[in-house]
Parts: C-alpha cells; structure tokens; sequence
C-alpha cells in the first residue's frame, strides 16, 4: 500500500507555532502519541478534583498520587466521630473534614486517576486504529 504524503501539519503550543513535515501515517502516528502521552502527563501532574462533600461544601483538592495516599491513610486512621483538617487545591485549610467525607476524597481522587488513564488508553486505541492521514488528522488531543 503507498504511503500517503502530507504537506504538513501546523503544531501550537502554548505561544510558539512551528511547522512540522510529516511524510507518513505512520509519523504522522507516532507525532500524535507523543501528544497524547505529553497531555496525559501535563494533566497528571496537579490534576484538580472537585468533590461535593456535602449540601453546603464542595472542595477542589490537588488529585495527585501524594495526596491520595495521604487521605487514605488519614481515613483508615480517624475515629468513625472524629473530624480532620485538610488542605484544598488553593492551599486553605478545610476543617471539620468527617471519616466519611476523607474517603469520598480519597475515591474521588482515585476515580479521577482511572478516567485519565481511560482517557490516555482510548486516545491511543483511536490514533493506532487510523490507517490513512485523514483519519488522523480528525483526532482531537
């Protein structure tokens, strides 16, 4: 099968557009994954969860492997009646923070972690099932 040539394909950043020749799927493919791969770390890094605690108190804490293991630990240390503090994404203290509302964190964290990981699996299932340029080209990254 030839391989199908495209002129090229514009790249933006953030402030820099450059011009990248891609001749083939095949780069065309791997310039793609590394988009994907770049995104997913980009997004998990501080990826920001907001968790609804309760009628009057939503909180957006930083979604990271640090805080995840902190909050499980913290929820399989507390008393059923006992209260906590905890720090948000904007770094405020939370206080009054219950056992039940520490593990509706610590889940809602770790759910937040699988959706990236679906997302991240999806992406490249999408792009690696493109056989010609067009194709790749629809990908949304």
């Amino acid at each position: 099968q030839p391989q199908q040539v495209i002129e090229r394909i514009i790249v933006k950043t953030e402030q820099v557009e450059t011009i990248k020749v891609l001749k083939t799927v095949a780069e065309l493919k791997a310039h793609l994954l590394l988009d994907v791969k770049d995104k997913f770390e980009q997004l998990s890094v501080k990826p920001r969860v907001e968790v609804v605690l309760s009628d009057t108190l939503t909180i957006v804490v930083d979604g990271g492997r640090n805080n995840k293991d902190d909050f499980k630990e913290e929820w399989e240390d507390m008393a059923d009646t006992e209260t906590t503090t905890v720090k948000n994404a904007n770094n405020d203290f939370v206080h009054g923070i219950t056992k039940a509302q520490m593990y509706l964190l610590y889940k809602s964290i770790v759910k937040n972690g699988k959706m990236l990981y679906a997302w991240k699996w999806q992406k490249e299932a999408e792009i690696n099932a493109c056989t010609t340029i067009a194709e790749l080209e629809a990908v949304v990254i």
